[in-house]
C-alpha cells in the first residue's frame, strides 16, 4: 500500500525483506526487479515473493540485513525511498518514519511477551511508531472501540484504521479470475497456514461462502503431497465446489504443480478504511516529496 503510494508520488521505491524462511545464502537476492520476479520462495521466502507478484515497477530484495538489502536496491534500481516489510524491530537500520501495525480486534493480546503470549516486545515500544495502523477494522464495532483507546493511550500518537478486502477469486490453475461474487452461496473448502487462519474463514463468510470445510497450518507452513492429496480428498467428499486458499499459500505450492491446477486462490488487499480516510493525508504531510529526503 505505501510502496504504491510512494511509486505513483514519483519516488524510486524498493521493498527491503528479511526473506523469512528462504534458503539463500547471498547476502543479498533480487527477488524482483519491478517487472519480473526472479526468485521463488524456497529461496527468497513467501512474503517477499507475495510482494514481487503484486508491486510493478517497485524491485524486492531481500537480506538478512536490511541494510545490505537496500545498498543493493539503491546500486541496481537508484532507490531512493525504502520500504521495510517487518521492520519495526530491526534496530540497526535508521529510517524516517515507523508505523506499527496491531490486529484491531485484541491489539496487544494477553499482554505478554513470547511464548506465553503474542508480543515481540513490551508496550512500551510502542513509543518508538509515529503512527499506530490497526488492521481488520472490517470486524466492526470492536475495532472502533480498540481505536479510540488507543487515541487516548497513546496520544499524540495518530491511529488509522485499515481493512482487509477480498478483490479477485483466482480459480485453479492461475490463470482465470472472477469476481468474489461467485462465491456467493457456493460449497467451498478451504486452508490457510497464516499468522492467523480464522481471519481468512471469516473473509470467506463475508463473501457469501458456505465453508464446507477449513484447515489451518502454522505461519510458512512447507505444504507435503500427502496433505494436500488428503485434503482434496475430504473436500471432494463433502461435496465442495471450489477449494480455496490465501495467495500467499498458493505461492507455497510452487513446487506441487499439480496442486495449483485443482486450488485457486482469494486475492485479498489491505487498504485503510472508509471510515478513517486520513493516513495519505497525514503521511503527504510528513514524508518529504521526491528528491527531498533526508537520509
Amino acid at each position: 500500500m505505501i510502496a504504491r503510494w510512494a511509486r505513483d508520488r514519483g519516488h524510486r521505491v524498493a521493498v527491503l525483506s528479511r526473506g523469512y524462511g528462504g534458503a539463500t545464502r547471498q547476502r543479498t537476492l533480487v527477488v524482483s526487479d519491478g517487472t519480473r520476479v526472479l526468485a521463488g520462495p524456497d529461496q527468497a521466502g513467501d512474503e517477499p515473493c507475495l510482494m514481487a507478484r503484486r508491486l510493478e515497477e517497485v524491485p524486492v530484495v531481500v537480506g538478512r540485513k536490511r541494510y545490505d538489502a537496500g545498498v543493493k536496491a539503491r546500486k541496481v534500481f537508484g532507490s531512493d525511498f525504502f520500504v521495510l516489510d517487518d521492520g519495526f524491530q530491526h534496530h540497526g537500520l535508521a529510517r524516517d518514519l515507523n508505523l506499527l501495525l496491531l490486529d484491531a480486534t485484541l491489539p496487544f493480546g494477553n499482554g505478554r511477551l513470547l511464548p506465553a503470549g503474542p508480543l515481540r516486545e513490551p508496550t512500551s515500544a510502542v513509543s518508538r511508531a509515529h503512527a499506530l495502523i490497526l488492521t481488520r477494522a472490517e470486524e466492526g464495532e470492536r475495532a472502533f472501540k480498540n481505536a479510540a483507546r488507543l487515541r487516548r493511550e497513546w496520544a499524540p500518537r495518530p491511529v488509522f484504521l485499515g481493512r482487509h478486502v477480498a478483490r479477485r477469486v483466482v480459480l485453479p490453475g492461475g490463470e482465470k479470475h472472477a469476481v468474489p461474487g461467485i462465491l456467493k452461496g457456493m460449497r467451498v473448502a478451504a486452508f490457510a497456514g497464516i499468522g492467523r487462519p480464522a481471519s481468512f474463514m471469516r473473509t470467506l463468510d463475508a463473501c457469501g461462502a458456505q465453508t464446507v470445510l477449513f484447515e489451518s497450518f502454522r505461519d510458512h507452513h512447507e505444504f507435503r503431497a500427502r496433505e494436500i492429496r488428503a485434503l482434496l480428498d475430504r473436500a471432494r467428499a463433502l461435496g465442495a465446489e471450489l477449494v480455496l486458499t490465501t495467495e500467499k499459500d498458493w505461492i507455497r505450492l510452487f513446487h506441487l504443480s499439480w496442486a495449483r491446477e485443482r486450488i485457486g486462490y482469494l486475492r485479498i488487499r489491505f487498504e485503510m478504511s472508509k471510515e478513517d480516510d486520513g493516513f495519505f493525508e497525514w503521511l503527504e504531510a510528513i514524508v518529504p516529496p521526491p528528491g527531498k529526503a533526508g537520509r
